[in-house]
C-alpha cells in the first residue's frame, strides 16, 4: 500500500478515496517522501465559516470539516496511514496585508494564493469544473457556470472574507464574504510514498 504512489508524477492524475464515485487528484509537488495532490474536481459548495464573522483558516469552518466529516467519509483505514498531517502555515494576504492567523497542523487543507501561483502557470489550468453526480453539491449553479469559485486558505482584503480562484481561474485576493454558499472546496493533501515515513 505504501509504495502505491511511488512512480506518480508530478501533472499525472491519481485515484485515491471515494466521493461519490473514486476520487481524482492532480499530482501537483514532490518532496521528503510525500506527493502533494490537490482534488482534480471540485467537491462541494461550502462555508468558509458558518457564520459571518472575522475568522482565519485555523478558526474556520471549513478547516473542521475537511479533517473530521470529510477525511473520515473519504477515505478508508488503510488509506488514512498514507495521509501525512503536515504544518500549514499561512502567509499574509500579499496585497492587503491580512493576517493568515496561527500555523495548523492538518491532514487535508486547502493552498494558499502563494501555492495557487506556485503549482499553476495560467488562469486556464487553475480553473476547475465540479466533479459529476457529487450530489446536490456538485450540480453547477447559474452564478459559476460550468466551471466553480474556489476557496484559498489566505485571507482577503480583511479577515471577514477569504480569497478565492474565480470560474475563469483568475485568482481574486479581495476574497469573498466566508460565509458565502456559493464556493466550493477544492482539497489538498500530503501522501506518503516512502517506506520510511
Amino acid at each position: 500500500m505504501k509504495n502505491r504512489f511511488k512512480n506518480a508524477k508530478i501533472g499525472e492524475t491519481v485515484v485515491f478515496g471515494n466521493y461519490y464515485g473514486p476520487a481524482e487528484w492532480l499530482v501537483l509537488d514532490e518532496k521528503e517522501g510525500k506527493i502533494l495532490l490537490l482534488s482534480r474536481y471540485l467537491l462541494e459548495r461550502r462555508q468558509f465559516r458558518e457564520k459571518f464573522g472575522h475568522t482565519s483558516w485555523e478558526e474556520s469552518s471549513l478547516r473542521k470539516w475537511l479533517n473530521v466529516p470529510f477525511y473520515e467519509k473519504v477515505f478508508s483505514e488503510e488509506e488514512k496511514e498514507l495521509i501525512a498531517k503536515t504544518k500549514i502555515n499561512t502567509p499574509p494576504n500579499g496585497i492587503y496585508g491580512t493576517s493568515g492567523g496561527n500555523d495548523t497542523e492538518d491532514k487535508i487543507f486547502l493552498l494558499s494564493i502563494e501555492e495557487a501561483k506556485k503549482y499553476f502557470s495560467s488562469d486556464e489550468s487553475r480553473a476547475a469544473v465540479h466533479k459529476e453526480n457529487a450530489g446536490e453539491y456538485g450540480i453547477p449553479d447559474e452564478y459559476c457556470g460550468k466551471n466553480g469559485l474556489w476557496w484559498l486558505r489566505t485571507m482577503g482584503i480583511d479577515c471577514k472574507r477569504a480569497a478565492v480562484v474565480g470560474a475563469p481561474g483568475y485568482i481574486y485576493e479581495i476574497g469573498s464574504y466566508v460565509d458565502m454558499d456559493y464556493v466550493s472546496v477544492r482539497p489538498a493533501m500530503w501522501v506518503k510514498i516512502s517506506e520510511n515515513e
